[in-house]
């Protein structure tokens, strides 16, 4: 029945760019360069983060249509610091859209992107939930916190590494929401270096970075049945409880104690991949059209 569902509803997924946050400098000019369509509602002082200080003063700008926010970290405090640390955050149905980043950077020359956040949102009809992704939830080499993501939620992978997942429910959208915060190792590994190039993005993810898969249980249970005779059964049967009401990830690692090896190839590809690959694509190409009518300078 949900396989259905999600074949006849392509808009079961929606991406949005969620945050981003990049390095900058002045096109020209002494002044804090404005930004068409957005209006300054603050400029303070940067609160203390971390050993290190980096800049003095931010500025926090919001459109004047949406709900989207720009922070300009500047006055640097050590040199080899960009002038400016400009982080977006999206507005919360239509995250961060190609021409809140046109008018950036009328004012600024946008350089290394750090941290791009894209959000994955599903509708209710395509069952995708808590328990779902738990169930059939695939990011890589992410592992599942047990100590993050707060009530309800779920968070995979940490701040220190290349990608961190979170999955929670979006009450101000009405859709469950998969985030992939992609830090900085993940971005230059695929030489992703400035915004023209972000709707590459879209092409790294799929299918090693975000899947949605089931057991092929027969294929499985002959296995089992083969290697281990009439234990395999028991060792299936407990598979398939640890994947029901723990996690896929709980199942994988039970049957690789129980000697199974590479249990990954008792994967089935679930059918809402198809539309989590469309609303990628959907996405891409509307920031492919910013980089074809933009310069990169």
């Amino acid at each position: 029945m949900a396989s259905t569902k999600n074949k006849e509803n392509p808009r079961a997924c929606v991406a949005r760019l969620d945050r981003l946050k990049l390095q900058a400098e002045k096109r020209s000019g002494t002044r804090l360069p404005a930004i068409q369509g957005f209006r300054v509602v603050r400029d303070s002082r940067v609160k203390p983060q971390g050993k290190v200080p980096t800049y003095a003063r931010v500025r926090a700008l919001e459109s004047r249509t949406t709900g989207c926010r720009i922070f300009v970290q500047y006055q640097r405090r050590r040199g080899w610091l960009a002038s400016f640390f400009i982080t977006i955050i999206g507005d919360d149905k239509l995250g961060i859209t190609p021409e809140d980043i046109v008018s950036v950077r009328a004012g600024y020359r946008l350089q290394l992107p750090s941290l791009v956040e894209l959000a994955l949102d599903f509708c209710p009809t395509s069952r995708v939930d808590r328990v779902y992704v738990l169930k059939h939830g695939r990011f890589g080499k992410s592992r599942l916190r047990t100590d993050r993501g707060g009530a309800g939620g779920l968070r995979f992978g940490s701040r220190g590494s290349p990608k961190m997942v979170r999955a929670y429910a979006k009450q101000t959208v009405g859709r469950f929401r998969v985030e992939l915060e992609l830090h900085a190792a993940f971005l230059r590994r695929f030489s992703i270096n400035d915004c023209e190039q972000l709707y590459l993005v879209a092409s790294y993810l799929l299918p090693g970075h975000v899947r949605f898969v089931g057991f092929r249980w027969t294929k499985l249970e002959f296995y089992l049945l083969r290697r281990f005779g009439a234990a395999g059964r028991v060792i299936l049967a407990e598979s398939r409880r640890l994947r029901d009401e723990g996690s896929l990830r709980q199942a994988v690692r039970f049957l690789s104690a129980k000697g199974v090896s590479n249990p990954h190839r008792f994967f089935l590809p679930l059918r809402i991949n198809r539309n989590i690959r469309q609303a990628l694509r959907e996405w891409a190409v509307r920031f492919y059209t910013l980089a074809e009518d933009f310069p990169l300078k």
